[in-house]
């Protein structure tokens, strides 16, 4: 592939500059090619072949597979001196590989391309944040004025996170200009013979999409508590979901579901071990890697957002209704402040990002599928309770995002497991030959996520939650004082997936208790250093009852709790 990229061409695009949103060039989003292929071998399918179901949506997914192939095109302009001639800056290409059932095309699967269209609307963000261009180009699709507001207001609160790490004045920066004439939405009008995009027609209401029957859903699989937290909360509300669901794992790298024994095991455990797997392929050309960290530090992403737009393409394709997500209550609270405007790290996981969503593919991609999370109305320490209720899955999961070792092994075979020393033990020999580690695939213990996640499970289960983290107690690491200050809301807010101070310090409280209950006198540093922190957190049990008013559950699911 040709990179086509003049890194000389771009002097003009130093950091000042770019804080200003004086620099004059052009991101355009130009269009996205398609290709089908038959995996030739069963290794080839990053589909989870092990399940055996007896519904019949799950028996159309053991079936042969096909892979839908995606690529997204966009470019970077210099505009000419008459508004007409340009200079090319550089060509960025992203892939996205999706595991469908056999002759399940694009062309006859409605909505399709509307939603393809869409998620290259959610990349774009990832290639923008390198040159900060003042004006944003859409030639792959056209949109509504209600569309174009949508996005410039996604585009602001995603990358709030950048904008203030950078210190940009992002008032006013974002400018969407759609340069295209819709025509029919399909395949065929992906682009002409010359390469141009015919842009298809995506701003008419959602396509009508008949969903399998009884309802289905599709839940992503995130590899922490979340997900599967929310796998069991609809199970108690729907005790047939395990026979009419599938996951669904987006890979942010090619070979990562394969390469990761844990995500598998997960899946196994909950009943429903069969896995639907994407892959995304970050800047296929390379140009981009190059020039990100040039001028200006790339900060957040809407790495969950991406995820909802995607799963929307699963479901059109193997004919789910609903896709389950795991975002929950304390998501909706930000980090910090720039310029009068919230920055919030989570706010593709807030209920106003799900609302909008909801709302939005219904009205512009399809009506029939039904986007929510079962866990928006629960704050964190309510999951993590919930998540500890259910011991089986303590060895496998991992919230970590920069966790340590090689993910390279099978997936295990054991149905049960107690501990983590046991589950080592069953999974040393993997079926394929390979050695298989549990430490191969571990929580760092080092980031503000890991503190946080450590700290809301050791407030039910100390033990085991110590075994998940290698054996380590976190409380006891000197180094990780300054992380847990700022999580209680002593110093600024880490820029992470974590939840509130209030429940850093419920669970802090908690954790002091269980040490106490089993006669341990010696209590770490942490404990000391956040005494008053900690102790005013009595108060705060009645969270663990509390139910929040936003919820986009079905309303013949929801029970009391």
């Amino acid at each position: 592939m040709d990179p086509a990229f003049d890194f000389e061409g771009i002097p003009d695009c130093d950091a000042p500059s770019l804080r200003r949103g004086q620099n004059e060039l052009v991101l355009q989003y130009n269009n996205f090619s398609i290709a089908e292929r038959v995996p030739t071998t069963p290794s080839d399918s990053a589909h989870d072949q092990s399940s055996k179901h007896g519904s019949e949506l799950a028996d159309k997914q053991q079936g042969p597979k096909t892979v839908w192939e995606l690529v997204f095109h966009y470019s970077l302009w210099k505009p000419g001196k008459d508004k007409r001639k340009g200079k090319l800056r550089g060509r960025f290409e992203w892939g996205l590989n999706i595991d469908v059932p056999h002759l399940t095309t694009i062309k006859t699967t409605p909505g399709a391309t509307a939603a393809i269209f869409n998620i290259g609307l959610c990349i774009l963000p990832w290639i923008w944040m390198g040159f900060c261009t003042t004006v944003i180009e859409i030639r792959a699709g056209i949109l509504t004025t209600a569309q174009v507001e949508w996005w410039t207001e996604f585009y602001e609160k995603v990358l709030a996170e950048y904008f203030f790490v950078n210190n940009i004045d992002f008032r006013g920066l974002i400018n969407i200009q759609v340069v295209s004439k819709g025509s029919e939405c399909s395949a065929d009008s992906v682009a002409d013979s010359g390469g141009n995009p015919k842009s298809p027609e995506c701003d008419s209401p959602g396509y009508n999409f008949t969903a399998a029957a009884p309802p289905s859903i599709l839940l992503p699989l995130g590899g922490g508590k979340d997900s599967l937290v929310a796998y069991e909360v609809l199970r108690d509300l729907w005790p047939q979901l395990p026979s009419h669901s599938a996951w669904f794992f987006l890979s942010g790298h090619p070979g990562e579901y394969q390469q990761c024994w844990r995500y598998a095991e997960m899946a196994k455990l909950s009943g429903q071990p069969c896995v639907i797997v994407g892959e995304i392929e970050c800047d296929r050309t390379g140009a981009l890697e190059r020039l990100m960290e040039r001028w200006l530090q790339p900060a957040g992403h809407p790495w969950a957002a991406l995820i909802g737009f995607v799963s929307v393409l699963v479901s059109l394709a193997h004919g789910f209704q609903y896709i389950a997500v795991g975002n929950e209550r304390s998501a909706n609270f930000g980090n910090a402040m720039h310029l009068g405007s919230e920055v919030n790290h989570q706010f593709d996981k807030g209920f106003a990002f799900e609302l909008a969503a909801h709302k939005y593919i219904k009205e512009h991609i399809a009506r029939g599928v039904h986007y929510f999370s079962p866990l928006q109305h629960l704050w964190e320490v309510q999951i993590a309770q919930r998540f500890c209720e259910q011991p089986k899955y303590l060895p496998v999961f991992i919230s970590c995002n920069q966790p340590e070792g090689a993910c390279h092994v099978a997936p295990c075979q054991s149905q049960q497991h107690t501990s983590a020393p046991q589950l080592k033990d069953e999974i040393i020999e993997s079926g394929h030959g390979d050695k298989c580690r549990l430490e191969d695939s571990r929580q760092c213990g080092r980031c503000e996520k890991c503190v946080f996640v450590y700290t809301l499970l050791s407030a039910h289960a100390p033990a085991a939650v110590k075994e998940a983290f290698n054996d380590e107690c976190l409380f006891e690491v000197e180094e990780l004082l300054p992380i847990f200050k700022a999580l209680c809301g002593l110093a600024q807010k880490p820029m992470e997936c974590v939840g509130t101070p209030e429940e850093m310090r419920l669970s802090l409280l908690l954790a002091r208790e269980q040490r106490r209950r089993i006669g341990q006198t010696y209590l770490p540093p942490v404990f000391e250093m956040l005494h008053d922190s900690i102790d005013s957190a009595q108060e705060l049990l009645w969270m663990f009852d509390d139910v929040g008013p936003n919820s986009l559950i079905p309303g013949s699911w929801k029970n009391s709790d």
